[in-house]
């Protein structure tokens, strides 16, 4: 509002209910505001559009933020508590900063896409509108290991002992989707190639040629793609067919497609190899994987729940628990939690992100569930109980897309859209001596003297412990 006139300038819409505090940032820039929906969000003063939008969780009581808007103090009404958020680009969360892992400007990490085998991961970028590339490198350094050009998709998927990768050929350009082809990860040459696909420019539709499916070849741009556990099939879920599609590995020859009525959004091999696990918009079967055969249905509808599993969906190392988040993408951030011997829902994680969920894991030792969304937040929860174990702001302002578990106290994460992969623990020990680590001065003897404390240490006396 102008004082002098009383003019309103701008309106500010976004929050869900009545904000309870709002300020101008020191340099008048922008306007921000808080309230009891548990966010912090900043505005154009000029024009009312919203600029930032942070979730804290729990209603928020009062607010206030360091005059170069860097962080922000919060006094939560859940709590009663005082939680300090970074607002900045660096994540001081993080164990580790990877570097960046492509020679590209202005990546995206596309999401769920990321995947750890052992020492290495791989995950797909997109540079520009649709060049994309499938990066490995080495999970404890950043330093790549092989890159793979000219690649389209979701996904590109090491086996299980990580010596080769599954990717989908773009070798005619950026806009063209090929067959689904195997490169062994240390020379980067044709392993296979995969049988039954055709070539088409799935930009601008244009598939004369194609067969129409499931006749072959037949267009189709991979969403998922998977190994079995011993690295003898290959299966993948087509964003334009919804369908499964298995191959042999070593031949590339097209073993079996399968497809629903309903749209089918992603797969799994069981981790004995026996089974394939599929979701869809309201279904979760389960085919047997010697004769393809339907061996377990669980339907959302039927059951009253109203969502059902999507693309994420990963299992225990014994195969008899299921984790996946509910298919609603950009609204609902449940978790829900499976048994897997006969499809009956275990536990619902309710509201564990603010948003829809990008990325799941299952730690190595198969008592926990990580996840991030679009709230930007990673959550752990245990999978016996649903309880909440830790919380950890990965970014202020979007969406964390990309977690994996490298152990079961450490996790890599990724912010796509900016191109930033960070390592985060779960040690609080760890943590704590990364944070000594990163203070650059000890007390000052004034606050020595208002604190009491005495003798007054020096920093290298804190950093030690």
């Amino acid at each position: 509002m102008e004082i002098e006139s009383g003019r309103v300038v701008s309106r500010f819409h976004g929050h869900a209910t009545m904000p309870w505090n709002a300020w101008f940032t020191p340099d008048g820039s922008s306007v921000y505001s808080s309230g009891p929906d548990g966010t912090l969000q900043t505005w154009d003063p000029t024009t009312g559009a919203p600029e930032l939008r942070v979730p804290f969780g729990g209603g928020v009581w009062w607010t206030t933020v360091t005059p170069d808007f860097s962080r922000a103090a919060v006094f939560a009404l859940s709590g009663p508590t005082v939680k300090i958020f970074d607002l900045g680009p660096e994540n001081r969360a993080a164990v580790m900063t990877y570097p960046r892992v492509t020679d590209c400007a202005d990546p995206f990490y596309a999401s769920h896409s990321l995947q750890v085998v052992g020492d290495r991961a791989v995950m797909m970028i997109v540079c520009g509108a649709n060049d994309g590339e499938a990066v490995v490198f080495d999970v404890n350094s950043g330093a790549v290991i092989q890159t793979f050009p000219d690649v389209t998709g979701q996904e590109a998927r090491l086996s299980p002992d990580g010596s080769l990768i599954a990717a989908q050929s773009a070798a005619e350009g950026p806009t063209f989707a090929e067959t689904v082809v195997v490169y062994d990860v240390a020379s980067g040459a044709v392993v296979a190639t995969m049988s039954g696909l055709c070539t088409w420019d799935h930009v601008v539709g244009d598939d004369a040629g194609c067969a129409l499916y499931p006749d072959q070849p037949f267009a189709d741009w991979m969403g998922t793609i998977r190994f079995s556990p011993d690295g003898s099939m290959v299966a993948a879920v087509g964003a334009v067919t919804g369908a499964i599609t298995v191959w042999d590995t070593g031949t590339g020859e097209l073993l079996r497609t399968w497809n629903e009525k309903e749209r089918i959004f992603g797969a799994e091999f069981t981790p004995d190899g026996t089974k394939l696990n599929f979701g869809m918009v309201s279904t979760l079967r389960v085919l047997d994987a010697a004769d393809w055969s339907v061996t377990t249905t669980w339907d959302a509808v039927e059951s009253g729940h109203g969502t059902a599993p999507g693309q994420h969906m990963e299992s225990t190392s014994d195969g008899s628990t299921i984790a996946t988040a509910a298919a609603a993408f950009w609204g609902v951030g449940d978790l829900l939690i499976f048994d897997a011997s006969d499809m009956t829902l275990s536990r619902t994680i309710e509201t564990a992100h603010d948003g829809g969920i990008r990325s799941l894991d299952i730690s190595p030792d198969d008592t926990m569930v990580a996840s991030v969304g679009l709230d930007g937040m990673a959550r752990v929860h245990l999978i016996d109980s649903g309880e909440l174990v830790t919380e950890i702001p990965v970014v202020i302002g979007a969406q964390a897309n990309n977690l994996q578990f490298l152990d079961d106290e450490t996790l890599i994460v990724t912010v796509g859209d900016r191109g930033l992969m960070y390592q985060l623990t779960l040690d609080e020990a760890v943590l704590l001596a990364v944070a000594r680590d990163r203070l650059t001065r000890s007390f000052s003897d004034q606050e020595c003297a208002n604190y009491r404390i005495d003798p007054c240490p020096t920093l290298e006396e804190i950093r030690s412990g």
